[in-house]
């Protein structure tokens, strides 16, 4: 039968073919983008990563929030979750499996300057902008860009900040999120 098949299918002509090819390409495509959407919109746990040095974001019960080694607890776990307020489908709270809290700014980084990033309790109406994350990115590399415009990356000293520039103190973060769950 599979034989019958393939002889149909390699006697149709060449365009035919290659326009069946492509139109199969391009479905396949898009599933692996739908799904790697719609794994971020379903609110999973999972580790987050940077790329450069492979350390996860962790928190405990204090509130403080910086790059360890990659161990598997359940403080290296965050829900990527959509917020029920956001007005697009690619903002996201990141909610620590651990502790229940969100990742957020500590203020809003003067021009030029840095601010620290912590947890605080998600729903927070004071913060609720500043644990609104942007996810830009495909394929689990993400950069994440505060509501505010600021940039999540690391200090190079192990904590992490908030960036209101590409390059200060340098490029934002990339992060290795696993989007298939």
């Amino acid at each position: 039968m599979y034989r019958r098949i393939l002889r149909r299918t390699l006697a149709l002509p060449l365009r035919v073919r290659a326009l069946v090819a492509i139109l199969v390409a391009l479905a396949v495509g898009a599933g692996l983008v739908a799904s790697a959407g719609s794994a971020l919109a379903d609110g999973y746990s999972t580790p987050i990563s940077v790329s450069t040095t492979g350390a996860c974001i962790d928190t405990g019960s204090g509130g403080g929030a910086w790059l360890a080694p990659c161990n598997g607890s359940n403080t290296q776990n965050w829900q990527i979750e959509p917020t029920p307020w956001a007005a697009g489908p690619q903002v996201y709270l990141l909610q620590n499996a651990g502790t229940g809290a969100c990742l957020a700014m500590t203020g809003t980084p003067p021009d030029g300057q840095t601010t620290a990033v912590s947890t605080a309790p998600c729903g927070d109406p004071n913060l609720a902008l500043e644990e609104q994350w942007w996810g830009q990115g495909v394929f689990g590399f993400l950069k994440f860009q505060s509501f505010g415009g600021n940039f999540l990356t690391d200090n190079g000293q192990g904590g992490l900040v908030a960036s209101a520039h590409w390059s200060d103190p340098g490029a934002p973060a990339t992060w290795i999120v696993n989007v298939h769950g």
